[in-house]
């Protein structure tokens, strides 16, 4: 999807480690209230107080939200004068600032060594990623397919995006969507009393009713006349195999329990999430646990986060008919299933359901009538690399010579005005960034926006509870609800500051324009729902974006050197949307 336009010849290695610079500057930058670091001439003087150090350098971009963009020569400053230095030595310059945070200096040497090597283990898989985008073309022909497969560099203000610990070389090539991975999945057959599941949607068909030929063919050859007493637990190659190391899962197979049919069937694709799959064939995405470490996490299925996710799901269902439109489409996770053996302990069950709990989530309906749309997830669009001339959505307002306002003011009218409404009016907050956001065109203009996996959806107790959909959908422990200001907090966050920051900051370089004048369409956007809003609520909280000072950001890069990823830290930062207002 990358075309090889560089501005000269370099390795995936330095692009790599070009494209980390630039994360931890921005990162450290936004962490550190240092919001506008300019001086004359674009240039910047970074002056890290506690190593008495400093970088200097100059920017090519500068963003009120912080996703600013520099020059390829950086320099530090040294008794004798500026020397220019690599970006591995600004790499090393801002991490050893940051591990002043831990007073303890044994203990800040081992913290400050451990985030370096996760950062080199981030590095040397973007290096591999460039590697292959440089020097090869896409292996499918399709918009969606690609545009899930070219996130190579990952989140804009993540130390360590794309580092993944568990997955060695060759499982990346097998397994990696950035290499153009497809691989078919590993199965169990396993004895109906032995698993745990829900169906959400009375409509949505048994997993064995929507498997190809092949696979019942497979399963009812191996299983002989028992066929009819088991059903399929569809596993990650790669996890099938950390679940066989298992001694519980071996003793349930030694006991009938499970049967091991092994890898078949129909080729399966990751989309950017890794795990999360999609099934072109049936049309079907499945989330598929991991016993992997992708950047904080290990990336495993709790019941917890299985029954936030399908908590959410049934609300949404309840409410999607009066808020999804042409133009704005949520897609739900129809069901579950897991292992889940009643003579096993409870400590071994839990085990058992967070390392096999798969989530079957509804397809893409607009896949169905047209495979060649013009489908991107949107972190898709907004990737520039080093080396690359501009980002995809740049190349698509060029092409289509659309004025940036104009494509911007559709843009939101698709994304950020139905997801305000649907919170102002139901409570329901998506964790709609820019990975979980996928959006359609038409020619290069925005028609359709489609939010994926409710995991991270938060819902309004207090809403829940007007609604009656306590104890009618969910129950009052349900994982999906959460206090109306911790609701809002995480829309402000995922939608405002992550997905429509990012996306005004990109649009803001296809031509290096002022990107308050875009600011300032956001503004507009706001305004006029503030106007013309029937809900008190909605325009409660369309006023509140108007009139906030600050909006809340994650601090990834102090989280993961305090290795609180699971619980991260937040900042303020200023709200762009209030300070465009006379701009």
């Amino acid at each position: 999807m990358k075309k090889q336009i560089l501005e000269k010849k370099i390795s995936g290695r330095q692009l790599a480690e070009r494209a980390t610079a630039e994360r931890l500057l921005n990162a450290y930058l936004r962490e550190n209230n240092l919001f506008d670091p300019r001086r004359s001439n674009n240039q910047f003087v970074l002056a890290l107080e506690n190593s008495g150090r400093q970088v200097l350098g100059s920017l090519r971009y500068w963003s009120p939200i912080g996703h600013h963009a520099f020059e390829d020569v950086f320099y530090e400053r040294e008794e004798s004068g500026l020397i220019v230095i690599t970006e591995r030595r600004v790499i090393e310059l801002l991490i050893e600032e940051l591990a002043y945070l831990e007073n303890d200096r044994e203990l800040r040497f081992k913290k400050a060594e451990l985030l370096y090597r996760h950062i080199e283990n981030s590095i040397s898989k973007t290096a591999l990623y460039l590697e292959q985008a440089l020097n090869h073309s896409p292996k499918e022909a399709f918009t969606y397919l690609n545009s899930e497969c070219s996130l190579l560099l990952g989140h804009p203000f993540h130390p360590t995006p794309k580092s993944s610990e568990g997955f060695s070389e060759s499982d990346l090539a097998v397994f990696a969507p950035e290499l153009g991975a497809s691989f078919s999945l590993h199965y169990f057959a396993v004895l109906d009393k032995c698993l745990l599941e829900e169906v959400l949607m009375e409509e949505f068909l048994t997993f064995e009713e929507g498997q190809s030929q092949e696979i019942l063919s497979e399963m009812e050859q191996k299983l002989g006349e028992r066929n009819k007493e088991y059903k399929l637990l569809p596993l990650h190659p790669w996890q099938a195999r950390y679940l066989l190391g298992l001694e519980d899962v071996q003793t349930a197979i030694s006991k009938g329990m499970i049967v091991d049919l092994g890898e078949f069937g129909q080729l399966i694709y990751p989309t950017s999430s890794i795990r999360t799959v999609w099934n072109k064939t049936q049309n079907i995405f499945y989330k598929l646990p991991l016993h992997v470490r992708i950047t904080n996490f290990i990336r495993t299925n709790s019941l917890e986060q299985v029954k936030r996710t399908i908590d959410a799901s049934k609300v949404i269902a309840h409410i999607r008919k009066n808020h999804e439109t042409e133009s704005f489409r949520i897609l739900l996770e129809q069901g579950y299933r897991a292992l889940n053996i009643s003579e096993s302990t409870e400590e071994t069950n839990e085990q058992l359901i967070e390392n096999t709990a798969v989530l079957f989530r509804e397809g893409l309906d607009v896949l169905n009538e047209r495979p060649d749309a013009e489908l991107y997830v949107t972190a898709s669009l907004l990737e520039e690399l080093p080396g690359w001339k501009e980002s995809e959505l740049a190349k698509l307002i060029k092409k289509y010579e659309y004025r940036e306002t104009e494509w911007l003011k559709q843009y939101l009218a698709i994304t950020l005005k139905p997801m305000l409404k649907l919170f102002g009016e139901t409570g329901i907050s998506l964790e709609a960034h820019v990975q979980n956001s996928l959006v359609q065109f038409v020619n290069g203009w925005p028609v359709t926006c489609y939010v994926r996996d409710l995991e991270g959806v938060s819902i309004s107790r207090s809403k829940a509870e007007a609604f009656q959909w306590i104890p009618g959908l969910v129950d009052e422990n349900s994982p999906a609800l959460y206090s109306e200001e911790e609701a809002w907090f995480r829309f402000t966050y995922y939608v405002v500051v992550n997905h429509i920051g990012h996306l005004v900051s990109c649009l803001g370089k296809v031509d290096h324009s002022d990107e308050w004048k875009l600011w300032q369409v956001v503004r507009s956007v706001l305004l006029e729902i503030e106007r013309t809003a029937s809900s008190h609520s909605l325009k409660a909280y369309a006023q509140r974006l108007l009139q906030s000072p600050t909006l809340p950001a994650k601090a990834n890069l102090i989280s993961r050197f305090q290795e609180c990823g699971e619980t991260p830290l937040f900042v303020d930062i200023p709200n762009p949307i209030f300070e465009s207002e006379g701009k």
